[in-house]
């Protein structure tokens, strides 16, 4: 059975409540007394400080004296070996000095054991109802001793005896009141009104234990939805402590997560069309491959086996075998050239060159090859200084032209273009003809693929020229694309500007 915090954290907060209440009961009943006590001892002590200062001028400070005794609630007695000097007339009291009292014997205390006069010290002890026991508190110093009296009716009295430092004596009864009644009064009222604390407590642990929970639950649920790796939610804290520390970092793990499963989804799907391309890859070289020596193979046994006995027969046996072996060196070239391309293998050397120059030169090789098509420069730039590695970029026109010689239509009609941009020159090689579909126009940039998916050669080519274009432009720091245009398709590259 799951234990909700919130309730855990409310019966923690009136535990502590009742253990505070308790100790509350328990002090008072055990702790107040021995408290009470001590205070009373404590200013009994101070008193005598206070006596002891006057130094002997008694009746010249008679006032302080009354103020002490009112405090206190003290019965004083101050007398020398021959006088009674000053003596506490009644219960409210009201003190006098006695300068003509008489002379009393002095003797030994029985009580003490100090030599005080025995008349005298007995004014106060008579004044003590039925004294039934006494026991000795505490001895302050050799001067000095604290004692407790219980009387017949059970109330307890403080009684004083010291000498003081001018040589006089004094005795002080204090009456201690009982704090019995006072406890048993006061832990009821502290009892009943600890049932109003528990309601009112109650109440206030409800809503601290809410408000503290809340942001907890609120982590909980979308930590939950995070781990069902649903990222929508966020963790919202309003409060500046450790919580809005904790939930600003599931957010941010959050983002990160998200971002991490979105990176490798994608290196998942990128990791799958590799193996899909690898795999038609195998298949096309296979393909490409086992054409051209299965014809080498059948013309080869039969030039061998003397199969055709004319001379008209084996000079075409031989032409095709000639050509195959051609067609399968460019073949075996071209998956060289791009091997090293996409391994980075190639160094590029870069030169300085005039752009008009450089396609004139292309197109004048393509013109004389292919008199019936209409190849057309469109408005050469003059003097636009490019620089890149020459032989690869001539590479790339070279196959940008053959692919739009293989797929122009029966207009026959190719323009190529060059145009000046921001820091490169873009050049363009329009062909007339079908458009490509628009789910192939990103994959005709791999190796062997032919937009017409069939595989076929009819057309010529390896289905590499493209690939070897979008590789070398790439080692370039350059673009490439390709559009469906108006009448046509068209193919372009960039060359980074000079200077």
């Amino acid at each position: 059975m799951k234990k909700s915090i919130r309730r855990r954290l409310f019966m923690q907060i009136m535990l502590v409540l009742l253990i505070f209440i308790v100790f509350a009961l328990l002090s008072n009943t055990i702790l107040i007394t021995p408290f009470y006590n001590m205070a009373k001892k404590r200013r009994l002590i101070e008193m005598v400080e206070i006596m002891n200062s006057f130094d002997g001028e008694y009746e010249e400070n008679v006032e302080t004296i009354y103020d002490i005794e009112e405090k206190l609630d003290a019965r004083i007695l101050i007398y020398d070996d021959d006088t009674v000097i000053y003596l506490s007339t009644g219960r409210v009291i009201q003190g006098q000095f006695i300068s003509d009292f008489k002379p009393v014997p002095r003797g030994k205390n029985a009580m003490t054991g100090s030599d005080h006069m025995k008349k005298p010290r007995s004014i106060l002890i008579n004044s003590i109802p039925k004294i039934i026991d006494e026991s000795r508190l505490d001895e302050i110093n050799s001067n000095t001793t604290i004692l407790t009296f219980t009387a017949m009716d059970r109330s307890k009295y403080l009684y004083l005896e010291t000498v003081l430092d001018d040589g006089t004596y004094m005795n002080v009864v204090v009456e201690m009141q009982s704090l019995t009644e006072a406890i048993r009064i006061f832990n009821v009222f502290l009892s009943a009104s600890a049932v109003i604390y528990m309601l009112i407590a109650t109440y206030i642990s409800y809503l601290m234990s809410k408000k503290f929970v809340e942001p907890i639950q609120n982590m909980n649920a979308v930590t939950k939805k995070i781990a069902a790796l649903d990222f929508s939610d966020s963790v919202e804290i309003k409060t500046q402590d450790e919580l809005k520390e904790l939930g600003d970092n599931i957010n941010t793990l959050s983002v990160n997560l998200e971002d991490t499963i979105e990176e490798l989804t994608h290196e998942l799907q990128n990791a799958r069309r590799l193996e899909k391309l690898r795999k038609n890859f195998v298949s096309t070289v296979s393909h490409e491959l086992k054409s051209p020596i299965s014809l080498l193979q059948g013309y080869a046994i039969g030039l061998t086996s003397d199969v055709c006995k004319e001379k008209e027969k084996r000079d075409y046996y031989a032409t095709v075998i000639a050509e195959e072996s051609e067609h399968l060196g460019e073949l075996v070239n071209e998956l060289m050239d791009l091997t090293q391309l996409e391994a980075g293998y190639i160094t590029l050397h870069k030169e300085e060159f005039e752009v008009s120059d450089f396609l004139s030169g292309i197109l004048e090789k393509y013109k004389a090859a292919n008199p019936d098509i209409n190849i057309k420069y469109l408005k050469p730039y003059p003097k636009l200084q490019v620089e890149g590695d020459i032989k690869l970029l001539e590479r790339v026109m070279s196959n940008y032209l053959s692919n739009a010689i293989r797929h122009v239509d029966d207009k026959k009609l190719i323009e190529i273009e060059s145009l000046l941009k921001d820091d490169h020159v873009e050049v363009s090689v329009f062909n007339t003809g079908a458009h490509i579909k628009d789910e192939s126009i990103n994959e005709i940039w791999n190796s062997f693929y032919r937009a017409d998916d069939t595989g076929s050669r009819s057309k010529g080519g390896h289905g590499l020229g493209l690939a070897i274009v979008k590789n070398i432009q790439l080692a370039h720091g350059m673009g490439y694309s390709v559009q469906n245009v108006a009448g046509g398709v068209k193919f372009s590259f960039g060359i980074k500007s000079s200077g």
